[in-house]
C-alpha cells in the first residue's frame, strides 16, 4: 500500500511494512532454509506483481503490430509472471540473510541486514535489463522501478536526504528502522516503539522544503496524446503537426514572458516544421512569432547509417540548432525488442516484427547528456523518458547544468496511471538528488514542474492535449549525491556485510 503507483499517499506504512515479514523469517528461521526461501519469494513477488502491473497497458501488443487479443494476452502473462517471478528470487537472498545475521548482535545484525537489501536492489536494478536483454540494452542500474524509497516521496525531508545518500541510502535507513522496531517489540519496548512510530509518521505530513530564490525563468510545456504506431498515416501525421503548431501558436499569443519550449518524446515536432520551411524560412517564422529568443526542445526519430535514434533537438529560435542529445536507456518492447520477445514474435507474426525493426527499434546513443548554454539564460540538459528511472543518468546530467529537461510518452502503455504516478515519485527524486529543478513535458501522460527540492510545483490535470506554463528557478549547486553518487552507500554495506562475517570467523577460532 506504500507503492506510489496508487492515486493515493500511504507512503508512511515502509517505516514499519517489514515487520510481518521479519516475524516469519524469525520462525522459519527455526525450520528449514526452504521455508525462509519460500516465504522470502512470496513476499517479494506480491510486491513486484503490483510493481510490474503496468505490463498489462501493454494489452493488445498492437504497437509491436501484434493485434491478436488472445496471443497478446498470453504473451504478457508469461513475461509479467517471468520478469516479476525472476526478480523474486532477490528477496528469497534477502529472507536468508536474515536469518544469518539476526542472530548476531544488534548493532552488527542491523547494518550488516540492512546492508544486504542494499546490494540485492542495486543488483535488481541490473537485473531487469539484463532479463530482457536485446539489441538496444545498455547494461547498469538503471530500472529502479518498486525501489522502497519512491515510497517516501510525499516526505519532504526523505527528499532532502536523497540529495546526500540517493534512493539507496534512504533504502538502508528504511531497512535499518524497520530492524529497530522489531527489536524493540521483541523487547517489550513499546512506549519507546509508540514514539518513534509517531514520529516517523509524522514526519510525513511536515514540508520541509525551504523556499527557493533566485533568477526565474519562464517554461511551457506542450502535452500531447498520440498513440503508437508502426506507421502513421499521412493524415494522422497532418493532424497531429496541426495539434502541436496550434499548442505553439497559443503560448505565443498567451504567454509570450515564456523562454523556454519542450515538445514531449517522439512528437517530431521540428522534423516536419522542416517539411514545410526552410531553415532561412523557420527563422523568419519564428522572429515574428516571439518577440525575443527562445531555447525550443523537441524530440524526434533520427535515422543516420541505417540506424534509428530518438533524439532531442535543442533550438534557438533566433538562430540555429544548438545541439542535440540521443537516448541511451532504451525501453525493452517499445524501442527495441529483446532476444526473447524477438523470437517469440517472430514465429507468430513475422510481419509485425519485420514492421517493428524498421520502424521502431532504436539504436542507444553514443554519448551522455550534457548541459547545453541558451544565451547565459539557462544551462539545461536533456533525458527522455526511462532515462528517469535510474539515478545514474540524471546524475550524470546535472553535473553540468541548471535544470533537467525531460521529454517523456507513456503512450506505449497507453497511458497506465499507476506507471504515470510512479514516474513522477522517481522525477521528484532525481531533481531532489541533484539539487535541479526538471520539468516533464509528456506525450499521453501528465507534464509538470518540480523544484530542485523534490516539490511538485504545477501538473496537468489529465493527459489531453494541452500546454503547461510556469517558472523555474536554475539551480547552480550541485549536491553531495551528484558528485559522489552510490558508491558511499554501496561501500557502506559491502563493509558491514564483511565485518559480520569477519566477527563470526573470530567468534569460531
Amino acid at each position: 500500500m506504500a507503492y506510489p503507483g496508487w492515486n493515493f499517499d500511504l507512503g508512511f506504512l515502509v517505516w514499519f511494512g517489514f515487520l510481518p515479514l521479519f516475524m516469519s523469517l524469525d520462525t522459519a528461521s527455526q525450520k528449514s532454509t526452504k521455508q525462509l526461501f519460500t516465504l522470502g519469494y512470496i513476499a517479494s513477488l506480491s510486491y513486484l506483481l503490483i510493481v510490474f502491473g503496468w505490463f498489462w497497458s501493454f494489452h493488445p501488443l498492437d504497437t509491436i503490430g501484434l493485434n491478436n487479443r488472445v496471443l497478446s494476452f498470453l504473451l504478457i502473462l508469461a513475461l509479467y509472471l517471468i520478469t516479476s517471478g525472476s526478480l523474486a528470487l532477490f528477496g528469497s537472498l534477502f529472507s536468508y540473510a536474515f536469518s544469518k545475521f539476526s542472530r548476531r548482535s544488534f548493532l552488527i545484525s542491523f547494518a550488516s541486514i540492512a546492508g544486504v537489501f542494499v546490494l540485492l536492489e542495486y543488483l535488481r536494478s541490473i537485473g531487469f535489463g539484463t532479463l530482457w536483454f536485446g539489441s538496444g540494452t545498455l547494461i547498469g542500474p538503471h530500472w529502479t522501478m518498486g525501489n522502497i524509497a519512491y515510497s517516501l516521496v510525499g516526505n519532504s525531508f526523505a527528499l532532502r536526504l536523497s540529495s546526500f545518500i540517493g534512493i539507496y541510502g534512504l533504502s538502508f535507513i528504511v531497512v535499518s528502522i524497520n530492524l529497530l522496531l522489531y527489536h524493540l517489540l521483541n523487547k517489550k519496548n513499546r512506549w519507546l516503539f509508540g514514539i518513534i512510530l509517531i514520529g516517523l509518521v509524522g514526519s510525513h505530513f511536515v514540508d520541509f522544503s525551504p523556499t527557493t530564490s533566485g533568477n526565474s525563468l519562464a517554461f511551457a510545456l506542450v502535452q500531447t496524446n498520440q498513440p503508437t504506431k508502426i506507421n502513421y498515416r499521412p493524415a494522422e501525421k497532418l493532424e497531429n503537426f496541426k495539434i502541436q503548431l496550434n499548442l505553439l501558436n497559443t503560448i505565443a499569443i498567451q504567454y509570450p514572458e515564456t523562454e523556454m519550449i519542450v515538445f514531449p518524446e517522439g512528437s517530431d515536432f521540428l522534423k516536419d516544421f522542416s517539411l514545410f520551411l526552410s531553415p532561412a524560412q523557420a527563422e523568419k517564422y519564428f522572429r515574428a512569432l516571439f518577440a525575443k529568443p527562445v531555447l525550443l526542445i523537441s524530440g524526434m526519430r533520427a535515422l543516420e547509417n541505417e540506424d534509428n535514434y530518438s533524439r532531442v533537438l535543442m533550438l534557438d529560435t533566433r538562430g540555429d540548432i544548438i545541439d542535440y542529445y540521443d537516448k541511451r536507456v532504451l525501453t525493452p518492447g517499445g524501442e527495441f525488442l529483446p532476444y526473447i520477445l524477438g523470437s517469440v514474435i517472430k514465429i507468430s507474426n513475422p510481419e509485425g516484427l519485420s514492421g517493428f525493426t524498421d520502424e521502431r527499434e532504436f539504436s542507444i546513443g553514443k554519448k551522455a547528456s550534457g548541459g547545453i548554454d541558451f544565451r547565459g539564460k539557462l544551462r539545461a540538459a536533456p533525458l527522455i523518458c526511462s532515462e528517469l528511472l535510474g539515478p545514474s543518468s540524471a546524475k550524470i546530467a546535472s553535473s553540468n547544468s541548471e535544470a533537467l529537461v525531460v521529454l517523456g510518452s507513456t503512450s506505449i502503455f497507453h497511458g497506465w496511471n499507476g506507471l504515470i504516478n510512479e514516474a513522477l515519485a522517481m522525477a521528484r527524486f532525481r531533481a531532489a538528488e541533484n539539487k535541479k529543478p526538471l520539468v516533464f513535458a509528456a506525450n499521453m501522460g501528465r507534464s509538470y514542474s518540480i523544484s530542485k527540492w523534490g516539490k511538485t510545483e504545477k501538473i496537468t490535470p489529465n493527459s489531453n492535449a494541452q500546454i503547461l506554463t510556469g517558472f523555474i528557478i536554475p539551480s547552480h549547486e550541485r549536491s553531495w549525491y551528484n558528485r559522489l553518487g552510490d558508491w558511499p552507500i554501496l561501500l557502506v554495506s559491502g563493509l558491514m556485510i564483511g565485518i559480520t562475517f569477519f566477527t563470526k570467523n573470530v567468534t569460531k577460532a
